[in-house]
């Protein structure tokens, strides 16, 4: 009679469901990188765009 671990490991039944979480998984991470890195782009363009308005704001009155 084999044991409960062996017949565990021999299972291959969900594991589509794990290689679909391995997926995901992988996938929210690169979109939390890339949003990451371009929000520092954002607030770069953010401030540089805040500063060029007060400029011509001064320059008008």
């Amino acid at each position: 009679m084999q044991s409960l671990f062996e017949m565990f490991i021999k299972e291959e039944e969900g594991s589509t469901t794990v290689d679909w979480i391995v997926l995901v998984a992988g996938v929210t991470l690169m979109v939390l990188s890339v949003m990451a890195t371009m929000a520092t782009g954002v607030e770069g363009l953010n401030d540089q765009t805040i500063d060029r308005m007060e400029a011509i704001g001064e320059n008008m009155g």
